[in-house]
């Protein structure tokens, strides 16, 4: 029984770290979309500033498909492993 209950301890904190992997992940995007001109440059993982989520880090990998459209991934993860991959297409404004 006690090996039951420790098992889905484990098993909630997964889960927890997925989401909350997940949703800062959806805050990033939301905030790079929202940027025009964001840089976008760095190829490494990075750290989130908020102290709070210290142990995750963000990678945005942008690859160009056609002239006005990219393909934007962003990936969270904790200091273990990926939690969550964000990929959206990003059109570029006239």
């Amino acid at each position: 029984m006690l090996n039951l209950f420790i098992e889905n301890i484990q098993q909630l904190r997964v889960i927890n770290n997925k989401i909350v992997a997940n949703n800062l992940a959806r805050l990033k995007l939301e905030k790079i979309l929202d940027q025009r001109g964001y840089d976008l440059s760095g190829t490494g993982f990075k750290d989130f500033v908020d102290k709070e989520y210290s142990d995750y880090q963000y990678r945005i990998i942008v690859k160009k498909i056609r002239n006005e459209v990219q393909k934007v991934v962003l990936i969270v993860k904790d200091r273990r492993k990926v939690r969550a991959k964000l990929i959206t297409l990003v059109a570029e404004e006239n």
